[in-house]
């Protein structure tokens, strides 16, 4: 592996994080933890997708983003499996 291709997987995964914690900040309203990690998810591939697409293309953009957002909303669905929705 060469040093681009190591730079630009550490690069997908922090923007990755940091836009899918923004997409949970964004539908935090959202009672149900998962379908809120679901619509962060959705949400979140497609603003990265749309992003990168200009410069990779929507199928560069789907290689670079596609596993890291994937990877760390299914951490999210793993670490929400113990809460519940509130009741009101």
């Amino acid at each position: 592996m060469s040093a681009a291709v190591i730079g630009r997987l550490v690069g997908a995964f922090v923007i990755s994080f940091l836009i899918l914690r923004a997409m949970l900040h964004t539908v935090r309203r959202i009672q149900h933890p998962p379908t809120r990690i679901i619509v962060a998810y959705l949400l979140s591939m497609a603003l990265a997708v749309f992003l990168a697409s200009f410069n990779f293309g929507v199928r560069g953009a789907l290689e670079n983003y596609g596993l890291p957002i994937t990877l760390f909303a299914c951490i999210e669905m793993i670490r929400s499996r113990g809460t519940k929705a509130p009741t009101s």
